[in-house]
């Protein structure tokens, strides 16, 4: 397994993995990341994509895949915080999805790990959003320094359940 930077043919297999949490969050209300209410279709995952491109071509955006075997298996991205240019463009949005095979096998690890190291010659500050029952991911974020500095109280609804997200932070600067 490699970590490298995006390329425009990586968004088909970006896009299954992306997919994949529909169907986990269909089979486990605790599934730990966020989805659109409705699976996208072909236009909004071109659109999408398209919208990805132009902001890793204008350099608002880091954006990284774990590759194994000519096989994407996961992505981390680092979105300027406000666009265009603002008080808060110091500040980058981390995102980050394993495919599910591949969780549990340092995957996330070693993209948080490179995604931080090249976020220090852009942003000052990362933030991420998990559920704040995600207690995995949060372990993760905590071993790479991140702290929380709050809480949104019912900010997801999954159905008729309401999940609560926890803001956390790391200063990289």
């Amino acid at each position: 397994m490699h970590i490298r930077k995006v390329k425009q043919s990586d968004f088909d297999q970006i896009l299954e993995i992306s997919d994949q949490g529909y169907e986990e969050a269909r089979l486990n209300p605790d599934f730990g990341d966020y989805v659109k209410l409705k699976k996208p279709d072909k236009r909004r995952k071109a659109e999408w994509t398209a919208y990805m491109l132009k902001h890793i071509g204008a350099r608002d955006m880091l954006f990284y895949v774990a590759e194994d075997k000519g096989v994407i298996i996961g992505y981390c991205f680092v979105m300027k915080k406000d666009i265009p240019d603002s008080e808060m463009s110091h500040v980058g949005v981390l995102a980050i999805r394993v495919a599910k095979d591949w969780r549990g096998r340092g995957v996330g690890t070693k993209l948080l790990g490179y995604a931080i190291k090249d976020s220090r010659k852009k942003f000052e500050i990362i933030e991420i959003f998990p559920f704040a029952t995600n207690e995995r991911s949060k372990r993760l974020y905590r071993r790479f320094g991140f702290k929380t500095w709050g809480l949104a109280p019912g900010y997801i609804k999954r159905g008729e359940r309401y999940i609560d997200l926890e803001y956390m932070y790391l200063r990289i600067k």
